[in-house]
């Protein structure tokens, strides 16, 4: 089911480069309103400001994890890789930082972000500032 799912976002990430080219990924119309969601639920719960722990944010489900799978995936993908605290991954397509702020709050590991969208690599930057020693562990260079 996993595998199946890799396909499909493979074809849709492959659709969207040939119908609208590669500024289609990089202006932020894809996945801009995940940003402003986040907040908004943050708002709503109280924690529009202020520090955040981890759980506050992968607890949004797909608005912090931008995969199928959510924390279960993150989980099995951990203990699969034997993730600790002296290992470095690279999240390829970090979204706001969601897997990789769970991966190191979890795991202890250090993850290195890639994002092509500068509005999300902000978001990631913000949102992880705010969880007390993560910054450190998950980054989100900006592109």
């Amino acid at each position: 089911a996993r595998c199946n799912a890799i396909y499909a976002m493979r074809r849709a990430f492959s659709s969207a480069l040939s119908r609208d080219g590669a500024s289609a990924l990089t202006s932020g119309r894809m996945y801009n309103w995940r940003v402003r969601a986040v907040y908004s639920a943050l708002d709503k719960a109280g924690k529009a400001d202020g520090p955040l722990c981890a759980e506050d944010l992968y607890s949004l489900g797909h608005l912090d994890q931008y995969h199928y799978g959510g924390t279960d995936a993150c989980d099995e993908a951990a203990a699969l890789l034997g993730l600790d605290s002296g290992s470095t991954v690279l999240d390829i397509g970090s979204g706001i930082g969601g897997t990789s702020r769970y991966l190191a709050a979890t795991t202890g590991c250090r993850v290195v972000g890639v994002e092509l969208q500068p509005d999300l690599c902000e978001a990631a930057a913000a949102l992880t500032a705010r969880i007390p020693g993560l910054s450190d562990r998950a980054t989100t260079p900006a592109p």
